[in-house]
Order: C-alpha cells, then sequence, then structure tokens
C-alpha cells in the first residue's frame, strides 16, 4: 500500500472562498501588504490555503456602467468538527479586510467539501 488513510470518521469538512479586490474603489491597487498579512493569518490559522486569481465584469445597479474586476480568491479546507470556530473566524477576517479597503461589500462562498487527507507510505 503506497498512501495510509488518516480520515476521521467524525470530520465534516467545509470549504470557504474569500473574494478579495486587487483595486480599490478609487482604482488605486491594494497595497501587496494587505496580501501579504491575509496570508499570515490563514497560514497561521489553517497551516495553508489556495489562491488564484479571477477576472471578470461588474455593473453598477445605479448607473448601468461596467468595469472590469480582479480578484484574489483564497480558498481554506477545515474540518468543522475538530475546528468549530474556523468558520467565525474567516467571517471576522473577511470583515476586517473589507473596513481596510473601504468596501460596502465582500464575497465568500462556502459549501460542504469532501476532503480525506492521505499521508505517503514507503512501500
Amino acid at each position: 500500500m503506497l498512501v495510509k488513510k488518516i480520515y476521521r470518521e467524525e470530520s465534516k469538512w467545509a470549504t470557504m472562498e474569500i473574494y478579495v479586490p486587487q483595486f480599490l474603489n478609487d482604482g488605486s491597487p491594494v497595497p501587496e501588504s494587505v496580501f501579504d498579512d491575509i496570508e499570515e493569518h490563514l497560514k497561521e490559522a489553517f497551516g495553508g490555503f489556495s489562491m488564484r486569481e479571477e477576472y471578470g465584469v461588474w455593473r453598477d445597479p445605479e448607473t448601468g456602467a461596467t468595469e472590469d474586476m480582479i480578484n484574489k480568491v483564497y480558498e481554506i479546507t477545515y474540518d468543522m468538527v475538530s475546528d468549530p470556530d474556523a468558520t467565525a473566524f474567516l467571517e471576522e477576517l473577511i470583515k476586517d479586510i473589507g473596513h481596510q479597503l473601504g468596501q460596502q461589500v465582500m464575497y465568500r462562498v462556502v459549501y460542504e467539501s469532501v476532503a480525506e487527507p492521505f499521508i505517503p507510505t514507503s512501500q
């Protein structure tokens, strides 16, 4: 057997995606130090994360004007059984980020996920 399964039956996994704009409302770039701080918090709290950039278009509901947008999407998968405070921690982090960046709204996606960690073993 090449891998050793370390899945706990009582685990209930969730994945949260946090969408962080790369540009402020005035069009200036978000300082890289903000992303460094976010990443440090996530590494310290969860041991790691995944990150991707997403491009899209946003339409202002009042004016109808559209603008391109670029977000960094941080993805964190965690066990809700062994870490019941994780969701609240992430929601507070999102509020802090939104406040720091002057955002009226921040977006997150949360879904239950299937995550079965495996540890490679020697033959």
